[in-house]
């Protein structure tokens, strides 16, 4: 974990060198432990394309004077963060800066023109789902939500370009605090409080002050680039069921780091979850541990980008998914708040072959709740039974808090344990 939490990594964003770097890493752990290799031309790396977006310079948001010069910059990930998802993806805009409630059409109804203008609203369950087309529509050059949990502000979340719309309705959305909003709205007589009584009184609201904003996201281009998931095998010892598969797996990709430096390392999303089928993989290969099915041990990439290492391996499986009798998906597994290991119920009779396994050996279990956004969606859409492993009340993710300091070795421990036990009674049943 020490190595896949490095800061040489810079966060293991797949296709970019960190990402390569881990994936190298476990391989060469694979091969060192004597997993046959399966993959591309005899390797342990199953190679695919993935479309990569990034930024490529720091988001900015600034206070500008009257005589244009930058009266406040605002901090990113303190004061306000992107937001990269359908058409809020890139852009710059330097406008007056416009409370527009929460962006309904009642808002827009009490609003002028809006030309060259930038947006200030509260979000809420009536802001219209194709609000940025309808700023686009009005002139508005960029957005600003109002997020009244700044813990949300650290976050990096993860980039999906199958889900970014680039056309002449996109443009720059950042999410700030209401610090951050109260600054903006300085000199203008109003607070952001006031304006959402006005809001909660009225149903709507608008307000334009005479403050000039600045703000940008910039991306680095969609392109097609590289990555590899990492597969290792151990062959099945029975001639009559070593043609029949049990895979465990969990992703070694996170999200990167900000242009200025500030790497996610992904501790526990998900160093946590590919250091343990690492560690399972040696730990069979080294204790002579054969089991009648064979097992495959695999790193997926591309997880964050939306499940693209695991989609890509079941769509081109290295072995029939018809014979794969179970996926086991290990993701987000050394910390948590909760005491139990959560063992999800996607497939029961697979869940409760893992569920005694933990109580056999003496570790608790949670609850089954959570339900896909991970790799086990993949096999489950294509009726191989599968499982997610991850700890109750795991915390904070995407965050550059979660750092391998608070990793809790016992429940990475544990959960391999765990794994182990499921993986030795599924493949010799």
């Amino acid at each position: 974990m020490r190595f896949f939490t490095s800061k040489e990594l810079a966060g293991r964003k797949a296709g970019a060198p960190g990402a390569d770097m881990a994936a190298d890493y476990a391989a060469n752990k694979l091969k060192a432990a004597g997993l046959k290799p399966v993959g591309d031309n005899g390797t342990y790396f199953q190679d695919l394309t993935l479309p990569f977006i990034d930024l490529a310079e720091e988001p900015y948001l600034r206070l500008l004077d009257t005589d244009g010069s930058v009266k406040r910059a605002f901090k990113m990930r303190q004061d306000f963060s992107e937001i990269i998802s359908g058409r809020a993806n890139q852009g710059h805009a330097d406008g007056k800066l416009v409370f527009l409630g929460r962006g309904t059409d009642q808002d827009f109804q009490l609003a002028g023109d809006l030309t060259g203008d930038v947006a200030l609203i509260v979000v809420a369950p009536t802001t219209p789902r194709d609000l940025i087309s309808r700023l686009a529509a009005r002139g508005v050059q960029g957005l600003l939500e109002v997020t009244g949990n700044p813990a949300t502000l650290q976050v990096r979340y993860s980039y999906i370009p199958n889900n970014l719309i680039f056309d002449a309705n996109s443009r720059a959305v950042l999410q700030i605090s209401r610090d951050a909003a109260d600054a903006l709205l300085q000199g203008s007589g109003r607070s952001l409080t006031s304006l959402q009584d006005d809001l909660n009184r009225n149903g709507a609201a608008f307000f334009a002050t005479n403050n000039r904003v600045s703000m940008a996201v910039t991306l680095v281009p969609v392109h097609e680039v590289m990555t590899k998931n990492v597969i290792g095998v151990l062959p099945g010892t029975d001639p009559a069921l070593s043609s029949e598969y049990v895979i465990v797996g969990g992703h070694y990709d996170h999200v990167g780091a900000d242009p200025d430096g500030l790497v996610f390392e992904g501790a526990n999303d998900n160093a946590s979850g590919s250091a343990d089928v690492v560690a399972l993989a040696e730990f069979f290969a080294r204790n002579n541990i054969r089991t009648k099915r064979t097992l495959v041990f695999a790193a997926w990439t591309a997880e964050e980008a939306g499940l693209v290492g695991s989609r890509y391996y079941v769509e081109h499986p290295l072995f029939p998914l018809n014979q794969t009798k179970a996926y086991i998906n290990l993701d987000v597994v050394g910390a948590g708040s909760g005491a139990g290991l959560t063992i999800t119920n996607d497939s029961p009779a697979l869940a409760d072959v893992a569920r005694t396994a933990a109580k056999d050996l003496g570790v608790a279990v949670g609850g089954g709740e959570i339900g896909g956004g991970s790799d086990h969606e993949s096999f489950l859409q294509k009726g191989v039974p599968a499982t997610f492993f991850i700890w109750q009340r795991y915390g904070d993710i995407h965050v550059p808090s979660d750092t391998f300091d608070k990793i809790d070795v016992n429940k990475l421990k544990a959960t391999g344990q765990v794994a182990a036990l499921t993986l030795i009674r599924i493949a010799n049943q």
